[in-house]
């Protein structure tokens, strides 16, 4: 199932191959039998190009490229509706220094063939023959609705990742110590996280509700001058001595 959604569009040649490239690994790697882990290497392979594991890249560079692929795990993760993440590594592949894995829709089919947008409508529209069947004004429409779900999405992105930076602080240190962190695994990760932010906000309320002190009822007779705020409920010299009936002036 894992493979069948990671590899859409794929023709029986295409799984053909992918087969033949895991059994290749396995074989190499002594095993007796193709697993789960030796297809998704062939499917990574033929995707994203082999890894490049000669390549020199520097600390800091690894850890940019970890914040940027644990910027679109938490965005897709803290977005409503969007698809799981599959895997999220930061091991160079072809032209690439990282990636995530989820399956994607494409915004330009929502709006020109689906009719998932109201001000387009329920029309199917071809948007790549040069405008021959579209109208200049239709036309503008599709890439103003096109910016409106970039903008929202890039606002989204933003407000998610300013909300939980400590979920993408240890994200990140997560893949450059693993370099690759699979779906379950960032989701057990995220678990972690929120649960010790919870237990320290616990803890600090617990302090800070023991440092306060009990307050003393202000006698309505009392006019010392030394209360607080004068005649805000509260008489300090009273509070100290533990008496809440009589004003020691």
């Amino acid at each position: 199932m894992i493979i069948a959604r990671g590899t859409p569009g794929f023709s029986g040649a295409d799984l053909a191959n992918l087969v033949d490239i895991a059994a290749t690994k396995a074989a190499m790697d002594g095993a007796q039998a193709v697993s789960m882990a030796d297809l998704e290497y062939a499917k990574d392979k033929i995707m994203m190009g082999s890894e490049r594991k000669s390549a020199v890249t520097s600390d800091e560079s690894r850890r940019l490229t970890a914040f940027h692929e644990s910027g679109h795990v938490l965005a897709a993760i803290h977005t409503d509706g969007a698809l799981p993440v599959h895997k999220a590594t930061i091991v160079p592949r072809g032209m690439a220094l990282g990636m995530v894995t989820q399956l994607l829709d494409k915004q330009w089919s929502q709006l020109t063939k689906y009719g998932m947008n109201k001000a387009v409508g329920l029309v199917a529209h071809n948007y790549d023959d040069n405008g021959e069947s579209t109208s200049t004004e239709t036309r503008l429409l599709i890439e103003k609705e096109v910016k409106n779900y970039l903008e929202r999405a890039y606002n989204n992105a933003k407000t998610i990742l300013t909300t939980n930076s400590k979920e993408l602080h240890a994200l990140a240190n997560a893949l450059v110590e693993h370099d690759t962190l699979t779906g379950s695994q960032t989701k057990a990760l995220l678990v972690q996280v929120n649960s010790q932010q919870q237990q320290v906000v616990a803890e600090q309320s617990s302090s800070q509700s023991n440092l306060v002190p009990p307050s003393t009822p202000l006698p309505s007779s009392c006019s010392c001058g030394n209360c607080c705020s004068q005649g805000e409920g509260y008489c300090f010299i009273g509070v100290l001595a533990k008496t809440s009936t009589k004003c020691l002036s």
